[in-house]
């Protein structure tokens, strides 16, 4: 990535988050070709042969430091093996996807294959452990994958379903039909675990994405849309028992909190939050994109009335600087009265805050592509993303840098079709990356061969922590690497699985 002489960035201690004085403007020119797909441009071609080798360095240092058999002691999306898979796999699809534009120069068309088929490989070996880690002990304790089926199976993003979902979409881009329809039979099994059996019993999974229904409807959306002609194996029943499930679990707790208000709400450990991960935010993206998925005939009724008051109710809560608490303000005194939240944070990140919010308006125009003054609450989301978005708490896609360029993105799309300065957004996204970037440093580390493999330039920027799990989807830098493949194609961006 380009390195022209940057603002300043300012750090001030016990703060989460860089003060930012960045100048998104010297990408001015960068955004312009990647906006208009400008492939045979040589500000293309120095960029994209940068990406690679930042790709390149990605993938040794994972493979280093986290080889495929480490996903035995982890294989889930979130911080395990099948998270780094789909890393892998989000490098082929896009690789191979901008190597076949016709214009583009051949020896860095020849680069691109190369690096794709690689990262292909890679997948698989990933997929491979992941499989043989539903069979092991959990990392965090002594019971096993398939005891805890009810609870964590549906879970994408922390549970089975992400782990087969993963080997779905390598054994489709292998051509692997056999495997890749048993794989799928399994990832469709644990949707029964996200519904009940009657009306009466409720799941053992939560509701909410990273742990419950609403992630694995993304889940399924984001097969939906990987699989191209093969989708048809998935169907559509468990979709539309999901949606069905999380508007009547949604409607039955709001009647109870907000009488009258005709909106959907959800709790997650005895509270209400508001943000994508565990909250309002994020099950209502779900069952948006679900229902502009989904035929008409097959979304419950009243499906449209609920999930546009639900939205109204959502942007009531900013701040009219653009910020979102963590938790859901009632207005109304009721028995719920112990989910009204006083100790709300504002944070800014993928899970909780402005962020998700942006992630809900990309959702939102993609079902109702004229809903009131969406751009004004999206632009208000970006700013806050902007100003507070350059997390300390390292690149990740979850509570990171990563996740918050992404953000940005989605409020690139969003205003490209109504708003002349929407590439602002896309040079202010690149901004966070090659903040990501540039200054970063290598972590000393003695089991190291060399200083290229040391712990990389993506990891640690001075003044940051160092993640849990520092190579993993969400946490680390697999995730940073998902973005900085997409930013080839920033129209086309979308953080997985969402």
């Amino acid at each position: 990535m380009a390195t022209p002489r940057r603002g300043t960035v300012r750090f001030r201690k016990g703060a989460r988050f860089f003060e930012n004085d960045l100048n998104p403007s010297q990408f001015s020119e960068l955004a312009q070709v990647l906006d208009q797909g400008r492939y045979d441009s040589e500000v293309f071609t120095t960029f994209a042969l940068k990406t690679l080798d930042n790709l390149r360095c990605t993938a040794r240092a994972i493979q280093t430091r986290y080889p495929p058999r480490f996903a035995l002691r982890d294989p889930t999306l979130y911080t395990g093996g099948a998270g780094i898979c789909i890393f892998f796999y989000h490098v082929w699809r896009n690789l191979k996807r901008i190597s076949q534009e016709p214009s583009m120069d051949e020896s860095l068309r020849q680069a691109m294959q190369e690096l794709a088929e690689s990262a292909l490989a890679s997948a698989a070996e990933y997929a491979s452990f992941s499989l043989q880690g539903l069979s092991q002990s959990h990392q965090r304790g002594t019971f096993r994958w398939d005891q805890v089926v009810a609870e964590r199976g549906p879970s994408v993003f922390c549970g089975q379903a992400g782990v087969y979902l993963a080997s779905v979409l390598v054994e489709n881009a292998r051509a692997n039909t056999e495997a890749c329809k048993a794989y799928m039979e399994q990832f469709i099994r644990m949707g029964q675990y996200a519904v009940p059996d009657t009306q009466h019993q409720a799941p053992s999974c939560a509701d909410e994405v990273l742990y419950g229904s609403a992630g694995y409807l993304l889940g399924w959306l984001y097969l939906q849309r990987e699989l191209g002609p093969n989708a048809q194996w998935l169907g559509q029943d468990i979709a539309e028992d999901v949606v069905e499930y999380l508007m009547m679990r949604g409607s039955i707790l709001a009647d109870n909190c907000q009488p009258g208000a005709n909106i959907l709400l959800y709790q997650w450990h005895d509270n209400m939050y508001m943000g994508f991960a565990h909250g309002l935010m994020g099950v209502t993206a779900a069952l948006l994109e679900a229902c502009a998925a989904l035929p008409e005939k097959a979304r419950p009724t009243q499906s449209d009335a609920l999930l546009k008051n639900t939205l109204g109710f959502i942007f009531s809560h900013r701040e009219p600087d653009g910020f979102y608490d963590t938790r859901v303000k009632l207005q109304e005194r009721s028995r719920f009265q112990e989910l009204r939240s006083t100790d709300s944070k504002r944070l800014v990140q993928w899970c909780h805050g402005s962020p998700g919010a942006l992630f809900l308006c990309a959702a939102t125009q993609r079902r109702y592509p004229h809903f009131p003054n969406l751009s004004e609450e999206a632009s208000l989301a970006a700013r806050v993303t902007w100003q507070e978005g350059l997390l300390r708490k390292g690149p990740g896609l979850c509570h990171g840098i990563g996740g918050n360029a992404y953000a940005l993105l989605c409020c690139y799309q969003i205003a490209r079709s109504s708003d002349p300065n929407a590439i602002e957004y896309l040079q202010r996204a690149l901004a966070f990356a090659d903040f990501q970037v540039s200054r970063s440093k290598a972590v000393p580390d003695a089991g190291m061969a060399s200083a290229i493999d040391r712990v990389p330039w993506l990891l640690y920027v001075e003044g940051t922590r160092i993640p849990d799990n520092p190579y993993s989807l969400y946490e680390g830098i697999a995730g940073f690497g998902c973005l900085l493949v997409d930013l080839l194609l920033p129209r086309e961006a979308r953080m997985p699985p969402c």
